[in-house]
């Protein structure tokens, strides 16, 4: 897909690819440019991928990736009170985690990262999601009865 500007076409890809361009020219040179540069990029990425229709757009729009799009604010509500139980636990063994094998660690890494998973996806089920569903229809209740109180009151 193009976006529109004026008279000429601007390809969604070549958004996508300065913005790309940009995060590359920070992560490389960032002693001498502004963490201004970073904003751009992330505002041109954002901006291009919105409108981009190529095999990125139908990666990042499969059911998987929606869905976790959809629990993400789980996952922000509660990686921190994960993050404090597994320090409170395992304090006393944390001088020889850089002692252990790659392997160990970074099976310690997966661990953790399916354990955020877990809790943002079952904190979004049984706790967003209901939550929303009963706003919405105390929302929805209470527009029907200001209308019916508008009707009935001259």
């Amino acid at each position: 897909m193009q976006i529109r500007r004026g008279c000429r076409q601007i390809p969604a890809l070549a958004i996508v690819n300065s913005g790309l361009i940009l995060f590359a020219a920070y992560i490389l040179f960032s002693k001498y440019l502004s963490e201004f540069i970073l904003y751009i990029a992330f505002a041109l990425l954002i901006f291009g991928l919105s409108y981009e229709r190529g095999t990125l757009a139908r990666l990042l729009s499969t059911r998987w990736i929606v869905y976790g799009g959809l629990a993400s604010y789980s996952l922000y509500m509660t990686h921190y009170l994960i993050i404090q139980t597994y320090i409170t636990y395992t304090w006393p063994y944390w001088k020889t985690i850089p002692n252990l094998p790659l392997v160990f660690r970074l099976g310690i890494l997966l661990l953790m990262a399916l354990i955020f998973l877990g809790a943002a996806v079952l904190s979004y089920r049984y706790i967003e999601e209901p939550a929303n569903r009963r706003l919405r229809r105390l929302w929805s209740q209470r527009k029907v009865a200001s209308n019916g109180l508008a009707e009935v009151i001259p």
